[in-house]
């Protein structure tokens, strides 16, 4: 650097901050002094030392901590109304607000309801005790059922007056559409039918109403999925009380209560598992569950049954003067040709628990209960690397694992800040040079000459290293300070 030829170096007061405190009487206003243990300039200004830098967050001119002291957790957060940067939580302080949460599906979720993973969304699901999720898509229309009867979708359904049935069309095919056979034997549409929810309603009384289709259509079942509930005699059958079976009266009963028992004929499908349980055969002793709104499944073990018959829900095949009506609510039916997948089978668990507000059995497949942790779930990983204090999960391309709140591990990683460019060295600090904050040096001057006079400073200037090198002269009253 040129060392210009009429120069007064500025040599200031120099001693540890403790001492030039207890000093202050010997300094002038203005005066400029150098705390070498915290190599930090001060002015002194009112009778106190002023720092020429930044020895906290709050003392940079953009940052106020102060009106709002920061708690745990908090980050700093733009004010555009004051031009701050001020203490705050994340913009995210609701699930509503994440992108892939189903806020209208949020808007009123009941205790202990959990979100489940569907179509693309998060939307409210079934209650903890049996929380669980899809394995693929968003069944049935994944899979590829005969037949399926949704009483939540109304363009499936003609209604008469009073909102009798005359129709519930098959969603999965242009067959087997359901009637009443006969005037006055329609069972009732209602919004509450399933006591919350959408269903369609048989007295809880001995009854003839039913929905049937005498197609001869050959059609091949195994496996069959029901929403129901029941709600006529609670202690037994007192009749062939039926969800759901062929139409022909020489064909042998389905899902068909056996009269004066508590359970379900067996001569066709002998197993019946209820809320999902993977197990445990329920041809018997159903009450428990069947009083409250329920999922049945029904399978045929021996293989596929051919029907051709037409189908028969509500009523015991063709006996429609019989009394064998059901007693209570049905609200879906879904039936498929052939044994499902066990992944298809958890994933359509989980899709009749969250659309009908039921808990499936803690046993049931992809259900976590009991004692389970976050780390159960197969997308997330807490164990290789353990959380902290303040983390939350972020997703990394595999699975969620524990985080920070932001990319930010360093100064730089700031979008603002660039630290690469020019490593800082100690005692820098970061200074604005129009596109970025970049190390640079607080004050710049001239010591080459001893003495032990102070010189009061009466101006400091900002400058860049450049324009200070290129200078011919310095004033002798000012502190250069390099940016």
């Amino acid at each position: 650097m040129p060392v210009p030829a009429n120069r007064v170096p500025v040599r200031v007061a120099r001693a540890v901050k403790s001492v030039l405190t207890a000093n202050l009487s010997s300094f002038k206003e203005g005066e400029v002094v150098y705390a070498k243990d915290e190599n930090m300039l001060y002015v002194v200004e009112g009778g106190v030392l002023t720092s020429t830098g930044a020895n906290s967050i709050d003392q940079l001119a953009d940052v106020n901590t102060s009106s709002t002291p920061p708690t745990g957790g908090q980050a700093l957060v733009w004010d555009s109304g004051t031009s701050q940067w001020k203490p705050g939580n994340t913009a995210i302080s609701n699930l509503d607000n994440i992108g892939d949460v189903d806020a209208a599906a949020i808007q009123s979720p009941s205790d202990g309801r959990a979100l489940i993973y569907q179509n693309g969304k998060w939307v409210a699901g079934p209650a903890i005790g049996g929380f669980s999720y899809p394995v693929t898509g968003l069944p049935p229309t994944g899979m590829s059922p005969v037949g399926w009867w949704d009483s939540s979708d109304a363009s499936t359904m003609t209604l008469g007056a009073a909102n009798i049935v005359t129709e519930w069309r098959n969603k999965a095919s242009s067959s087997w559409h359901l009637t009443p056979n006969t005037g006055g034997n329609e069972p009732t549409y209602s919004a509450t039918g399933l006591g919350s929810t959408h269903g369609v309603v048989w007295p809880s009384t001995d009854n003839n109403k039913n929905l049937t289709n005498s197609s001869a259509t050959s059609v091949n079942v195994q496996e069959i999925y029901v929403v129901c509930k029941y709600t006529g005699n609670a202690s037994n059958f007192t009749n062939y009380d039926t969800i759901f079976g062929p139409r022909g009266g020489g064909a042998s009963p389905w899902l068909t209560a056996l009269g004066s028992t508590t359970g379900f004929y067996t001569s066709e499908f002998s197993e019946v598992y209820l809320l999902g349980h993977p197990s445990t055969n329920r041809v018997s002793n159903v009450f428990t569950e069947i009083g409250s709104p329920c999922i049945v499944r029904a399978v045929r073990p021996s293989g596929a049954l051919a029907n051709t018959s037409g189908f028969t829900m509500g009523c015991d095949r063709d006996n429609f003067t019989l009394n064998r009506g059901w007693s209570g609510a049905i609200s879906e039916v879904i039936v498929f040709p052939s044994l499902i997948s066990a992944a298809n089978r958890a994933a359509l668990l989980s899709y009749l628990a969250a659309k009908w507000t039921i808990t499936l059995d803690p046993a049931a497949p992809g259900t976590v209960s009991g004692a389970y942790g976050i780390n159960n779930l197969d997308d997330v990983d807490t164990a290789t690397t353990a959380p902290t204090t303040n983390q939350f999960l972020k997703w990394n391309g595999t699975n969620w694992v524990p985080g920070n709140g932001s990319s930010v591990a360093g100064i730089n990683d700031l979008t603002d800040v660039d630290t690469a460019t020019s490593a800082p060295t100690s005692g820098q600090v970061l200074a604005w040079n129009g596109t970025n904050w970049v190390p640079a040096t607080r004050l710049k001057s001239d010591t080459t000459q001893a003495g032990t006079n102070s010189v009061a400073v009466q101006n400091v200037v900002k400058i860049t290293q450049a324009n200070y090198d290129a200078l011919g002269s310095k004033d002798a009253n000012t502190v250069y300070f390099i940016v």
